[in-house]
């Protein structure tokens, strides 16, 4: 079992963030209240805390406290038992000393007003429970210890140094007081014969180190490690370096109690939540086992961006070679840039890792593990470059092309501001979405640090993301020229059409004059469109065929992307070409229309592209067609037709026949006689007429499915049919 504190050292400033070995940690409470100072029973089955400024207690095993010995109102603090389990002395608002029945009974005050006055600290009772050891703030402004007896009575000093002593707690036999002291500029443990005698320092780690709590055994003192943040560590006797109990990186834990039989701690944490109790057990006590030097054994990644993690892993090696698991030592990592440590923790029983992460600063940071207890060499350094990555901005179509290509753009990475700074020049790589499986055999497979400024490809490599796999292909370099941003006009493999959106990702490396150290950008993605219609098919011809129809024939198109054909009709010169008139979408330069009708024969014909461009319309008039009469004359009765197609969705044709001239209605009811749709609706000469409904109504919303009536007024004509929307 190994405890480590993490320290880092920067510009001046020390920080530290403890990693606990095998010690595990258990939460006995929880809940909305505060709560805090927990304290074992001489015989371990029962805990006193402070919930909410008043002392309750609860059975050691965890369940919730329901016994509440006092209810004053006032700040109280740091109970403990008397030895024989009858009474709890506390602290209260900071100044006086109290005791309480353990069974229940009224609370006594011990210092009368004459002893009140001055700041008071952590009470602890004799092994013989027949006094209690205190700190008090004095007139000289330092803290000292003091007894009283337990029953009260006059306070005796005990010590007198020119410095602040606090927190006393006694060894088991009550020979001695171990307590913290800041006489030899920091606050470090120290023990003192009770008889009187020299002190004698116990640690040796800087910070704050206070409220100590003596081992049931004698061999060790726990204490509160105030660093960053407070955690509870403790300390052998004999000098020997301390180690860490709750390291954990963000808590701040206080007030720690040796259970009686010396295998556990309790103690209070304050994190996100109210102060809780907690409990320490398989404690750090094992032998100690000194290294001869540490190693790191990998920093990966080697080179990240401002802000960004990267995980160190090391470990402890003795004069041969062999990994050792340094029971107790003070292990600890530097950073000498603006770098920041997280928590060292066992990655297994001989190797420790913890995460690093960059500080502001692009440029090179060194970090180092050092082990002051290590007999050879203390050190062991690594190199980290922070390089902030490029970031892609967008990737757009480039307008007004046949498509193809891309716009990508990006932002400069953060160090591509002046000469003699980092990057030198930036690598444009493309994929496709991202896919599993390998490469085929045959491709030249890559990393960015093979990819130098006169590299000119090919080049594939591959990146990870979850379960997906990216592969990505090498396109181009860009140097390096100071600017705010950049852009590359990149080939994509497709166009987007509405069958595939032919999304292309792409992904931007910043790189510097040593290979190794590069950036990757964020992947983006885009798609291209060609955006260029094909022109309208050329000399549209017509010839009616006898027993056959109307053969419509026209040049070819020169483009190269060219799809189809589309051919429509309509009653006039202005009819607008839809997917209801379409005739067919041929791919040669023909077609024939069977069911040619002189009334209705005007043509249109346009050309379409593989992404679904249509480009103009190409238009053949009656009097463009060979072998057809001259146009009908005008109709001799007047007739509304049934619709078609019959049942339909979402579209159908309506014809009908104007004898003579004059004003025309024609207009779609639901079965309940309520307008739908008005499809026509003014003067109309004698003609034959199409009109077309899509299946809504006059407001343009789509209606149900179901049975509708079709009405023709005419002059000296009315007819209704039915028809059939089918969704």
């Amino acid at each position: 079992m190994r405890s480590l504190v993490f320290a880092i050292v920067l510009v001046g400033f020390i920080f530290t963030a403890v990693g606990v070995g095998a010690t595990t940690l258990t939460r006995m409470t929880t809940g909305s209240q505060i709560d805090t100072d927990p304290c074992f029973s001489p015989d371990g089955s029962q805990i006193a805390l402070i919930i909410n400024n008043d002392i309750w207690v609860m059975p050691s095993s965890g369940e919730p406290a329901t016994t509440r010995l006092t209810s004053l109102g006032r700040h109280l603090e740091w109970p403990e038992w008397s030895p024989d389990g009858s009474t709890i002395v506390f602290l209260v608002d900071s100044h006086e000393l109290w005791t309480v029945p353990a069974a229940g009974g009224e609370p006594v005050e011990l210092t009368d007003s004459t002893y009140s006055e001055g700041a008071k600290r952590h009470p602890r009772w004799s092994p013989d429970g027949a006094q209690i050891a205190f700190a008090w703030l004095s007139d000289s402004g330092n803290y000292d210890i003091w007894v009283i007896p337990a029953g009260g009575g006059t306070p005796g000093q005990l010590t007198t140094a020119a410095s602040h002593e606090a927190d006393p707690d006694w060894s088991p036999d009550g020979t001695q007081i171990a307590f913290t002291s800041n006489r030899g500029g920091t606050w470090e443990i120290y023990t003192q014969p009770i008889g009187g005698g020299s002190a004698t320092k116990v640690t040796s780690i800087g910070a704050v180190n206070d409220e100590v709590s003596w081992s049931p055994d004698g061999l060790w003192i726990a204490f509160v490690h105030r660093g960053s943040p407070a955690q509870i560590w403790i300390a052998p006797v004999n000098g020997d370096p301390a180690r860490s109990v709750s390291g954990t990186a963000d808590c701040y834990d206080g007030s720690p109690n040796w259970s009686p039989d010396g295998q556990s701690i309790v103690f209070d944490r304050l994190s996100s939540v109210p102060e809780d109790i907690w409990l320490a057990t398989d404690l750090p006590t094992g032998p100690r086992l000194l290294a001869d030097h540490p190693e790191i054994l990998s920093v990966s990644p080697r080179n990240v961006g401002p802000a960004q993690n990267s995980v160190v892993v090391f470990c402890l090696l003795d004069s041969t070679g062999t990994r050792v698991w340094d029971e107790g030592v003070l292990a600890s990592l530097s950073s000498f840039g603006l770098g920041s440590f997280g928590s060292i923790t066992g990655l297994s029983d001989t190797t420790y890792q913890a995460t690093y992460t960059a500080g502001p600063v692009p440029g090179s940071d060194s970090i180092c593990v050092y082990d002051p207890e290590c007999t050879s060499n203390k050190y062991a350094w690594a190199v980290v470059d922070i390089l902030p990555a490029p970031e892609i901005v967008s990737v757009k179509d480039v307008p007004d092309d046949q498509g193809g290509k891309v716009s990508v753009r990006w932002k400069r990475s953060a160090i591509d501001t002046r000469p003699g700074t980092y990057v030198t020049y930036y690598s444009i790589w493309r994929s496709i979405p991202p896919v599993s499986g390998t490469l085929q055999g045959g491709v030249r497979l890559v990393t960015a640090a093979d990819v130098g400024p006169d590299f000119s490809g090919p080049g594939y490599r591959f990146t990870a993301s979850g379960s997906n796999t990216y592969y990505w292909e090498w396109i181009a370099n860009v140097p390096a020229h100071y600017f705010e941003g950049y852009s590359f006009t990149a080939a994509t493999l497709m166009d987007s059409t509405s069958a595939n959106p032919a999304w292309h990702y792409f992904l931007v490396s910043a790189h510097t004059p040593d290979q190794l150290v590069f950036r990757d950008s964020e992947p983006d993605s885009g798609y291209s469109v060609d955006n260029l219609a094909p022109d309208p098919p050329r000399r549209v011809s017509g010839q009616l065929i006898p027993d056959l129809g109307l053969l419509l024939v026209w040049s070819p198109n020169s483009e190269g992307d060219l799809s189809h054909y589309a051919v429509y009709k309509g009653d006039g010169e202005g009819f607008v070409p839809s997917e209801s008139n379409r005739l067919g979408a041929p791919k040669d330069t023909s077609f024939v229309d069977t069911s040619f009708d002189p009334a209705h024969s005007y043509y249109k014909v346009s050309s379409w592209d593989i992404h679904e461009n249509e480009g103009g319309y190409a238009l053949l008039r009656p009097q463009d067609i060979t072998g057809a009469s001259n146009p009908p004359a005008a109709p001799v009765v007047t007739l509304l037709e049934q619709n078609v197609p019959n049942p339909f969705n979402p579209i159908t044709v309506i014809r009908f026949a104007i004898a003579e001239p004059g004003l025309v209605k024609l207009v779609v009811y639901d079965v309940a006689g309520r307008p739908v749709r008005v499809l026509a609706e003014g003067v109309r000469q004698a003609s034959r007429y199409e009109v077309t409904w899509d299946g809504k109504d006059d407001g343009g919303r789509g209606v149900a499915s179901g049975v509708y009536m079709y009405v023709l007024d005419a002059p000296g004509y009315s007819e209704t049919k039915k028809m059939l929307l089918l969704r």
